[in-house]
Parts: structure tokens; C-alpha cells; sequence
């Protein structure tokens, strides 16, 4: 019988039958409940009043109350047994063929505001290995920058002028010339070799007092071969650990 109930319910759970069996049933125990209730008080009014049965009352009707959530909430469907989604083949990679593995390692802001726009300068520090035999340049970057929203920061060249100060107990303070440039360097990618550079995006938004610090960024590489690289950073909250200084 209980098994026949439970059939019954997951065939009519979510249907128009179901939804008018549940709002007459909860009309009538409402109304019953609310009834006895009612007789209840009428009868209790000419009783004379007992601290102890008002208190073994109050202790029984908590005590129903938990039963009765916890019954309703162990009352669940019955999940009906599927067969597990196929996992996806994983696609060789083929190890003649580029792959290159992109990190970011530091994430610096620059905030330009205009009126009720800003334009946030967002200034990565990149370490990308090529693990693939064939030696290859990358033509395209891009950045996705998810916080509320995605949005999508275009690449722009870095100003000559630009330099990173950085602030360190008992070293003081440092300035340096941002040294490689992915823009501008032409050198392709070649196997096992590790390279560091620096790529540059802006990202224009309605009025922001702050920089995305907590966003997630994923960072894509687009290859002579048209093949795409992806790399993510966060989300988490970014602290900067310079800032950058134009002279």
C-alpha cells in the first residue's frame, strides 16, 4: 500500500491534479484544525484555569509540532534510480601540436574615471609554457572578467610611460620598467621553455568606486593556428602587491 501511495504521488507531483488534491486537502485540515481549535478554547473558558494542564498542554503540542516537521520533512519523492550521465571521452592532445599553459601571476589596476564611466586598466602578469613540440606565437588575448556580470575587456597596448612601484618592509620603495611586453614581442612559444611577460586590457563600466578585486578573470590565448588557450584567476579577493606609476 505505501508502495502504491509513493507511485501515486510522483505521478501526479507537478500537475494540475496534484496541485488541486493538495489545496482541498489543506482546506479541510485547515478548517477541521481550526474547528476543533475553537471547541477547544469554548471548553477550556469553563474549566477553571490550571497552571499544570496549560503547562503539559504546551509541552505536548512543542512535542507534536517537532514530530510532525520532522515527519513532513522526511517525506520526500522517491528519487527514481537513473543511470549515470556517460562521462565524455577526454580528447588526446597531441603532443606535436602547441599547447600552451597559461598562468596568471599578478593582476594590477589602474582606474581612470570620466564623468559616470570609469575605465579600469587591468594590467596581467602572465607565465605561459609551451608544452607541445611545434613552436608557436600567439596573435590574439583576451580577457572575460566576471563579477556581477561578464564583461569583456579589450587588449590595448602598454604606455611607454608606465612603471610599477612597489612598497616592501626593510627594502623601501622600488620602481621598475615594465620589462617584456607580450604585444610586442614577436618570439614564438618553444617547448619547455618558460616565459614571462606583461598584457594590458581595459575595461569600461558605468561609475565603480573600487577595482573588480573579487571578480574571476579568465584569460584566453589565440594561437597562428587558431587554436585557444584558456587560463583562469579567482574568484577571491586580489591583493595588489603594486601599483603603477606613470613618470
Amino acid at each position: 500500500m505505501n508502495s502504491w501511495l509513493r507511485r501515486q504521488y510522483d505521478d501526479i507531483k507537478g500537475h494540475l491534479k496534484y496541485e488541486l488534491l493538495r489545496t482541498v486537502v489543506l482546506s479541510l485540515v485547515g478548517g477541521t484544525a481550526l474547528a476543533l481549535l475553537y471547541a477547544f478554547w469554548q471548553r477550556l473558558k469553563q474549566v477553571p484555569k490550571d497552571l499544570y494542564l496549560l503547562g503539559g498542554l504546551f509541552i505536548l503540542s512543542t512535542a507534536m509540532f517537532f514530530y510532525l516537521a520532522n515527519r513532513l520533512q522526511a517525506f520526500r519523492p522517491i528519487q527514481r534510480n537513473q543511470p549515470p550521465k556517460p562521462v565524455p571521452p577526454s580528447i588526446p592532445i597531441d603532443p606535436k601540436k602547441p599547447n600552451l599553459k597559461c598562468e596568471i601571476q599578478e593582476i594590477l589596476f589602474h582606474v581612470e574615471s570620466l564623468g559616470i564611466i570609469s575605465n579600469f586598466h587591468i594590467l596581467l602578469r602572465v607565465r605561459v609554457v609551451n608544452y607541445g613540440e611545434q613552436e608557436v606565437g600567439v596573435t590574439k588575448w583576451s580577457l572575460i572578467v566576471e563579477a556581477d556580470r561578464q564583461e569583456q575587456a579589450d587588449e590595448e597596448p602598454i604606455p611607454r610611460d608606465w612603471k610599477i612601484r612597489r612598497r616592501a618592509v626593510g627594502t623601501g620603495e622600488t620602481v621598475k620598467q615594465i620589462d617584456k611586453k607580450f604585444a610586442d614581442s614577436t618570439e614564438p612559444f618553444r617547448k619547455g621553455i618558460p616565459q614571462v611577460g606583461w598584457i594590458l586590457f581595459k575595461l569600461t563600466i558605468l561609475k565603480a568606486v573600487h577595482p573588480p578585486y573579487s571578480a574571476k578573470f579568465t584569460l584566453k590565448a589565440k594561437d597562428a593556428l587558431g587554436e585557444e588557450h584558456v587560463a583562469e584567476f579567482g574568484p577571491r579577493f586580489l591583493e595588489e602587491t603594486g601599483e603603477i606609476s606613470i613618470i
